[in-house]
């Protein structure tokens, strides 16, 4: 009994296989990131392997433009992005970044970038829009949360509720 019990409390601990999706709302100089980053899944430490799909709009005073994950570039360097259930941070190590570009193309891109690599300078979040070219001077900043789980895993409530019901059929047999 000990072990089912212990089994059923671990399940909603195990591993997220799910798909996580952050939505990106931020504000660099007189531009707009919105849009959204969903990740296999993998929580920690991750890479733009983990990265399966994304879509942003750069805005500023002048346009905007909507770049999308197919056939464009992402890229990490270093250990750039951790994510966690309901946050995507950029950690803002030194020879760290994080690129999302429209590549080939028109060349706009939204990144943030640590010590010793350069986005149009190091130390900081950029976005191009058109020929247009806006910053966030993050100078001294450890790191900083990019985007956030639009909802909550509903899945991991529903094993937890289906564990304490089976703790309690388990316990009424026992009694029998």
């Amino acid at each position: 009994m000990r072990k089912l019990i212990l089994v059923i409390l671990a399940m909603p601990f195990a591993a997220n296989a799910d798909p996580i999706t952050y939505d990106i709302d931020r504000a660099i100089g007189d531009a707009t990131v919105t849009g959204f980053i969903t990740t296999d899944g993998t929580l920690g430490a991750i890479s733009d392997l983990n990265v399966v799909d994304w879509t942003i709009t750069i805005s500023d005073l002048f346009g905007s433009i909507t770049i999308s994950f197919l056939n464009n570039r992402t890229d990490t360097a270093g250990d750039a992005l951790f994510a966690t259930a309901s946050e995507l941070v950029f950690t803002g190590v030194s020879g760290a970044g994080f690129i999302l570009q429209d590549s080939p193309g028109t060349f706009d891109y939204w990144c943030n970038i640590g010590p010793s690599i350069s986005c149009g300078g190091d130390d900081r979040e950029a976005a191009r829009v058109g020929d247009r070219y806006h910053f966030s001077d993050r100078s001294g900043t450890q790191s900083y949360v990019i985007a956030s789980a639009a909802v909550p895993e509903p899945g991991t409530l529903a094993l937890l509720g289906i564990g304490l019901l089976g703790m309690r059929v388990a316990r009424r047999r026992q009694k029998s």
